[in-house]
């Protein structure tokens, strides 16, 4: 027996009877995590990290935290079975936390409003609840001991429910639960030492040197000791001949280096590369060995941040973060010339030595031409980009200067330039008055020219622009609200009434121009920028720039609305449009909307069906021009600019404009009232005896506009041909330098159509037709090409003379295949299967993109023919809006006579699918009582006015105004009216309606506020924030925010989100789009509005919104923060485990936003593609 096992123990391998990590007792999962950290290291390593964590026992803090997630949880998810015992209501000796009910719940309040009974459970129910109660104490016990003992007291928990009869959906949350638990404390146990265990990983011969140190922070120590005193050979860069040698750190921290050198030794935007030299014999000798073992026996001379990937150095630090001697500028310049780098981002940055650093730059670029230094200022460089954005602006009211000055001159650290940047607005304003009198500081219009005399009818102007009384006009007039719009600080303001040739009427002959005062208004403006590049220099200049653009674009408005302000203030006489004005505003047309502007101009927007609606129907495109009317893989959208002539605005929805619209729209008014005209029984325009019919045409045309509007739902639709709606706006404008006599032909042009209405519809429509017309005519010529096979066979004898020299190869045989199967089937093709040959495969061909193709059938009766092309038919025909039946039933007929033929009721296929979505919307309501995905939020918000007594309405009548805004529903006056002699001052509170994505500051900003100044007389005071009233709706948390969402491949708690967006395999509709990120930072910032106001639970995880991650991008760091092995392992558990804590983000009243945990979570989110992150929100006073 002896022999015969020794014998049997020789053959033995005795790798088999070595016990490995996963003999130890681990859960899997712990297995794998450990496997996944430590794959170099020897297997007793792992077992030593894995012993030692069955050993742990959770501290007090830790132990209370898991007791008290896991009673929570058990309360939730039995909430109807267990109840929790305060520790005072316990008796005596009782160690249970529970008790099991033995009726339902009591709900304060009821449910959903309504009183619940409450029912006693059956002795069956009864003791299944006691059994859950044992087990939620159980587990509470068990986790006061070491986690070695877990598992196994895990696994029989979920048996024990099991097998009381709980549903198995429960019990399986409750296995998530423990598994999740188990995790998160042997990771938050693992991070206290997961140096250690790197160590480990790093150098299988480092576990000799721990593996009998039964403590493991001893084991820790030795670990952090060893990491601190040796150098690894293999990260010798380079050495120098004279001893000095470039060592790199592989990682971005390093306390040995920092003790050092005297700096932090941290720097997370690349790896850490020490210049060093060892210590001397004696030097070595003279250390202690606490010293040596801590610090090393070499010493450490310059260090530098190093991104390889990037090619970039982040730091080039001497002693103390000063610039390194010049020594060692040699090393550096090595290093620069052999790592390679690109770019050197040093400038000084935690230095005070900037002169230091300046030389260093200096000599470094010298040495490295070809290498970008960020931190060597070129004031030249500087000075160009600025002066070529100040020598491109042209501005008639506008001008912008700038001067680059030297940092030295501001004592400045050298690192940046200044730029002083100055804008000017400045224009004249016609009085009108014959003549200028100076008298008591003050400007006077002189009675008559030369006269002396004052017009005691006109108000005086202030002389001096610096007075008080100068200041209270220029606010009077809206100059300081003019100032504000100037881009810059302290806007200055100033002017002067001078005499000068103004604006003329057309019947002044040349030479007999007569002067009036003009008041000539100039604003100025100061703004200071900084920049350490050209690139930046020209962006803060280019910003001024494109401010002063906007405000030259709408400088006439701006001129005359300060016109107006002095027409009110009577500093200038009323002139026929200011008499006018206001009878124009009051008038009321069925047919035309009258809009007052800002600066007291008038547009006219006429309204087909009389109702407020000023965009009209005009049709839509045909589908033949969508097929026809340009290259097969343009985008849709550009029709509208091929139509009508000029590019579509990037505005929702699209709208265009341009010359010819307004001319062609002009004569076919003119030419309709013609043909009218000529029946006696008509009515005429009542233009007066020294003007012809023709001047309706020169005023039409001179101040109307003729707007085409289409549709952005044409971009990026594949499947089927988008309606493309074709609307028309028609406006007519007036403003003070109408004429009198434009004045009183426009306003018999708005009687006339305004009585005439069919006129106006009318020639729309032909205005709208003959821009068509070309396009249509091109399709249709383009269509008849290809259906009659000129096109086709065009393109087929240039694929011959393409590709029959290289025949013999595969490219070429394909295309001639091709080609030959289509010539011999053209004509038994209909016109769709005409079309996709064409289109799909003759012309890629030609234009060489055979490779674009798919396979071939090489032999039978179809050789030639591309696999798809019959796929690619029945594409075409579903873009057509063909049925599935009408599909089916073209397989035994021609194709003609079907595809797009209209019905017998003259229906064609798009119209009978558009009758039938209407007819579904018009019966919505009767089918269902309630719209689950309804979502009305009704906001209240107190305003306090002023309203002029002279010029508007009462009170109630201003009221009634307000309620016509597009979304109010209610106007009241809260309070006392006051009485202030020229003006009532009074509190309206106003409550609004919004349905879908518009969020209330926009809805404030963008149609309640604009349209409250357009009621004439009305001042708006103050305002207060806006509050929701109706609480009991769909209001906007994380519920109605969980779309459909998966992480696809990514498993663990991230594969859970998407489930709770189904219930019985149905998806939920989400009842209003997710807000984005700007709005919910702009709600809270303005009006404290928390658009996400409770966190929703996952498993173990709490957010607030799914969050896209293009959204979230902006807020990161400029560089990950960690070195590459920390990416990778890590971003290797995101892709297996998926998200397992949210992304923390801070929002401040400030308007700002910031990551505050887990920004590693985007950053890996972006490089796996996933497009959305948990978020949860934290509401700050300031970020």
């Amino acid at each position: 027996m002896d022999i015969s096992t020794g014998s049997w123990f020789k053959y033995l391998r005795e790798e088999v009877l070595t016990e490995g990590l996963r003999d130890i007792g681990l859960p899997e999962s712990v297995v794998d995590f450990i496997e996944s950290a430590m794959p170099n290291a020897p297997e007793k390593a792992k077992m030593y990290a894995g012993n030692h964590w069955k050993k742990y026992e959770l501290n007090r803090n830790g132990k209370t935290f898991a007791q008290n997630n896991w009673g929570g949880f058990m309360e939730r998810t039995f909430k109807d079975e267990i109840q929790h015992i305060p520790p005072e209501d316990r008796s005596a000796g009782s160690v249970s936390s529970y008790r099991a009910r033995v009726m339902t719940p009591y709900y304060v309040g009821g449910v959903d409003g309504k009183p619940v009974v409450r029912k006693m459970y059956d002795d069956e129910m009864i003791e299944q609840n006691k059994r859950i109660v044992f087990v939620a104490d159980n587990i509470l016990n068990i986790l006061a001991r070491p986690m070695g003992q877990w598992r196994k007291p895990f696994m029989k928990a979920v048996k024990a429910l099991s097998k009381a009869g709980v549903e198995s959906e429960k019990v399986e949350k409750v296995k998530e639960e423990l598994a999740a638990t188990m995790m998160r404390e042997f990771k938050g146990w693992w991070y206290n030492y997961d140096q250690l265990f790197a160590w480990l990983n790093d150098e299988p011969t480092n576990y000799e040197m721990i593996k009998d140190e039964e403590d493991i922070n001893e084991a820790y120590n030795i670990a952090m000791d060893d990491i601190k005193g040796g150098e690894n050979p293999d990260q010798i860069i380079h050495q120098f001949d004279d001893g000095h040698y470039w060592y790199n750190l592989q990682t971005h921290n390093c306390s040995v280096e920092g003790e050092r050198m005297g700096h932090c030794g941290t720097d997370a935007r690349g790896t850490l590369v020490s210049l060093r030299k060892a210590k001397t014999p004696e030097e070595e000798e003279a250390m202690s060995v606490a010293d040596r073992r801590r610090l090393g026996t070499s010493d450490s001379f310059v260090t530098m941040t190093w991104s390889e990937n990037e090619q970039m150095l982040y730091q080039i630090k001497g002693q103390g973060n000063n610039a390194p001697e010049w020594e060692y500028w040699d090393a550096i310049d090595w290093f620069i010339k052999n790592a390679p780098i690109q770019r050197v981002l040093e400038t000084g940055e935690h230095s005070n030595d900037t002169s230091g650093f300046e030389e260093l730059t200096g000599h470094l670029q010298e040495t490295n031409p070809d290498v970008e230094f960020e931190g060597v200022l070129s004031m030249d460089e500087i000075d160009e980009a600025v002066q070529q954005v100040v020598n491109n602006y042209e501005g008639d009211y506008t001008g912008l200067w700038a001067e680059v000055q030297d940092p030295a001159d501001w004592g400045g650290d050298g690192q940046y330039a200044y730029i002083s940047i100055s804008a000017e607005m400045s224009f004249e304003v016609d009085l009108g008055w014959p003549g200028i009198v100076r008298r008591d500081r003050d400007y006077y219009s002189a009675d008559e020219a030369d006269s002396g005399d004052i017009n005691d009818m006109l108000d005086s102007i202030p002389y001096s622009s610096y007075s008080s009384q100068s200041r209270d006009f220029e606010s009077e007039i809206g100059l300081d609200d003019l100032g504000y719009e100037l881009p810059g600080e302290d806007a200055e303001v100033e002017y002067e009434v001078v005499m000068l040739i103004g604006a003329q009427p057309d019947d002044v002959p040349a030479g007999a121009e007569k002067q009036t005062a003009h008041l000539r208004i100039r604003i100025m403006s100061n703004e200071t920028a900084t920049a350490d590049n050209a690139d930046d220099a020209s962006s803060e200049v280019e910003f001024i720039a494109r401010e002063l653009q906007r405000l030259e674009d709408d400088m006439q408005d701006y001129i005359q609305g300060v016109r107006s302000q002095l027409v009110d203030g009577e500093y200038i006489a009323k002139g026929p449009y200011d008499r006018t004005r206001g009878d124009l505003v009051d008038k009321t047309f069925e047919h035309w909307g009258v809009t007052e502007g800002s600066g007291g101009s008038l547009e006219f927007a006429w309204r087909s069906d009389g109702s407020r609606n000023v965009i009209n129907d005009g049709g839509q495109i045909p589908q033949v021009i969508q097929m026809y009317g340009q290259d097969y893989d343009r985008n849709i959208g550009e029709i509208y600019t091929r139509i009508f002539g000029s590019p579509m605005s990037n505005t929702h929805p699209p709208r265009t404009e341009n010359v010819d619209l307004n001319r062609n729209m002009a004569r076919n008014l003119e030419n309709l009232y013609k043909a009218k005209q000529e029946n006696p029984d008509q009515q005429q325009m009542k233009f007066g005896p020294e003007y012809a019919a023709k001047a309706a045409r020169i005023i039409l045309a001179k101040d109307s506009h003729f707007i085409i509007q289409g549709s952005n739902s044409a971009v990026g639709q594949n499947s089927r041909y988008p309606t493309q709606p074709i609307g028309w706006m028609y406006k007519i404008n007036m403003n003070y330098q109408t004429s009198e006599a434009e004045i009183q032909i426009t306003q018999d042009i708005l009687d006339f159509f305004n009585e005439n209405p069919e006129m106006m519809n009318q020639a729309a429509q032909k205005t709208i037709q003959d821009a068509m017309n070309g396009m249509l005519a091109l399709a249709q010529a383009r269509k008849d090409d290809i259906a009659s096979g000129r096109q086709p066979f065009a393109q087929i004898r240039q694929i011959e003379n393409l590709y029959t020299p290289i025949q013999d190869t595969a490219d070429g045989m394909k295309a001639m295949m091709i080609a030959r199967w289509i010539n011999q089937n053209f004509e038994q093709m209909d016109e769709i299967e005409k079309y996709v040959s064409y289109y799909k495969y003759l012309r890629p061909i030609v234009n060489q993109q055979i490779r674009r193709i798919g396979p071939i059938q090489t032999d039978g009766d179809d050789a030639g023919k591309p696999d798809y092309f019959d796929q690619e038919v029945r594409t075409q025909l579903v873009k057509m809006g063909a049925t599935s039946s009408q599909m089916d039933s073209r397989k035994g007929d021609p194709i003609s006579g079907r595809m797009g033929a209209p019905r017998p009721a003259q229906e064609s296929i798009e119209q009978q699918i558009d009758r039938i979505e209407r007819l579904i919307k018009e019966q919505q309501p009767l089918l269902q009582e309630k719209d689950p995905s309804y979502d009305l939020r009704i906001y209240s918000v107190k305003i306090d006015v002023s309203v002029l007594k002279d010029v508007g309405g009462e009170i109630q009548e201003t009221q009634t105004e307000i309620r016509g805004i597009e979304g109010v529903t209610t106007v009241r006056t809260v309070g006392e009216t006051r009485d202030i002699g020229t003006s009532h001052i009074a509190t309206y509170e106003i409550k609004f309606e919004l349905i879908g994505t518009i969020g209330r500051v926009n809805y404030r900003d963008e149609i309640l506020i604009p349209g409250m100044m357009k009621v004439k007389g009305l001042k708006i005071l103050r305002m207060s924030p806006m509050h929701r009233t109706n609480v009991r709706g769909t209001i906007r948390t994380v519920r109605e925010c969980l779309k459909e969402y998966t992480y696809g491949n990514l498993g663990g708690v991230a594969s859970n989100l998407g489930s709770q967006t189904k219930s019985g395999g149905v998806t939920r509709k989400i009842t209003t789009p997710r807000m984005t990120l700007d709005d919910i930072v702009q709600d809270w910032a303005s009006a404290g509005v928390m658009g996400y106001d409770m966190p929703t639970n996952s498993t173990d995880m709490s957010y607030h919104v799914m969050m896209p991650v293009e959204e979230l991008l902006p807020y990161i760091s400029r560089y990950y923060r960690g070195d590459k092995n920390d990416f990778v392992g890590r971003y290797q558990n995101f892709i297996k485990d998926g998200s397992t804590a949210p992304v923390y983000l801070a929002i401040g009243k400030n308007g700002r936003a910031k990551v505050t945990g887990n920004e590693d979570l985007i950053w890996f989110a972006k490089k796996s593609g996933l497009e959305e992150l948990p978020v949860f929100l934290s509401y700050q006073k300031q970020v």
